[in-house]
């Protein structure tokens, strides 16, 4: 049977979004063309946000890595054809790269670094189990998991400088300074020193973790299926919790600003205050899940989310007064179907999001993000 991170990857259904107040007012929406479409291209069901790297973007479409022309969207290898060819891995997470390595878990339990340029496999590590959180590259260390093993590895060589096991298979890896934050299914929080993968502290939190961890500044924010959003100080003390509107549970993901933590359940995307855990905005779609989606993609002037269409949501909610707002979503913008798994560029100027369309289509589109 499919675990319910599966099912959610894969539900294909999208209601409509609107923007309300924290408890009853709802913003006045505008439907001005405010992104200009790029390119777009055939892909299979996109199953995690896309990463750039260089003139290339690529995307994790389930059963394949794509790397597509980040200018024209035209496909130009995948990740399956190189080190699989015949064969078929499952990428359900988002590979890191720097400006000449991508670096893929796939789903036989290895870590692959695959060189950009000729596409050649620099290394390859097996790991315990698989792998169902990204990895996150920092500097010169790369951080995989797999089942319940976290390892700190070389990012040159792929050797192991440490490794931990830990209490539940790891749903999601965070890093910030010498700490790496890490969830497990069995709803287990963790901070490990990134020097030798020592424990900085340990929670045990209400229910089932599937997001992966936030770390921004010191705080670490946690998400849980039964919808609350926790943040812990560096030293593991809660700061606050809060289940505001967030009934319909965490599995997808987080970001955030210097002022709020942006965050995606399965039916709305809310805007939260950082310092406190209020609960400033919401986008809401009804009680249906999104088609992939995923954490918010945060620019300087709006927070793009998918649903059934594209949506600009205003930082800070619009304007009003307490739980009166207008003005709150910027735009929404048809792209033909169901849109999750919204990203922006580096340069803040390029959107990509994965559309679901009808009779199993789906397709990869680019698009340009004007005022960021």
């Amino acid at each position: 049977m499919p675990s319910r991170r599966q099912v959610l990857a894969g539900i294909g259904s999208a209601a409509s979004a609107t923007l309300a107040g924290c408890t009853t007012g709802r913003a006045n929406s505008t439907s001005t063309d405010e992104v200009t479409e790029k390119w777009r291209t055939a892909v299979g069901p996109a199953s995690a946000q896309a990463v750039v790297s260089g003139e290339t973007l690529f995307v994790p479409v389930h059963s394949d890595i794509l790397a597509l022309n980040r200018e024209t969207g035209e496909r130009q290898w995948s990740v399956n054809g190189v080190t699989n060819p015949g064969d078929r891995l499952n990428y359900d997470t988002t590979p890191a790269a720097d400006a000449y390595t991508l670096y893929v878990a796939g789903g036989d339990n290895v870590v692959r670094a695959l060189d950009i340029d000729d596409r050649s496999v620099r290394w390859a590590f097996e790991m315990a189990d698989q792998s169902y959180a990204a990895p996150v590259l920092s500097g010169s260390n790369l951080y995989v998991a797999g089942g319940e093993y976290v390892y700190e590895l070389d990012a040159d060589t792929g050797e192991v400088e440490w490794s931990r096991r830990l209490f539940g298979e790891v749903t999601g890896l965070a890093h910030n300074w010498n700490q790496l934050a890490v969830t497990t299914l069995s709803g287990e929080a963790y901070s490990l020193d990134t020097d030798d993968g020592t424990g900085n502290w340990r929670v045990s939190l209400s229910n089932t973790i599937e997001c992966a961890p936030l770390v921004h500044e010191q705080l670490v924010f946690i998400g849980c299926w039964d919808g609350v959003l926790y943040c812990f100080d560096d030293h593991g003390s809660e700061v606050w919790s809060t289940d505001a509107g967030l009934a319909h549970g965490l599995a997808h993901g987080l970001a955030a600003d210097d002022e709020q933590i942006y965050v995606n359940s399965t039916a709305e995307t809310h805007g939260i205050r950082l310092s406190s855990g209020d609960e400033r905005w919401s986008v809401e779609r009804n009680d249906d899940f999104v088609t992939g989606l995923s954490a918010p993609a945060v620019g300087d002037e709006a927070v793009y989310v998918g649903g059934d269409a594209l949506h600009a949501v205003e930082p800070n909610g619009g304007t009003g007064v307490g739980d009166v707002r207008f003005g709150g979503v910027r735009f929404e913008q048809s792209l033909g179907g169901a849109v999750g798994h919204v990203s922006l560029d580096p340069d803040g100027d390029t959107l990509y999001a994965g559309v679901q369309l009808g009779g199993g289509t789906y397709e990869y589109v680019a698009l340009g993000a004007e005022g960021q």
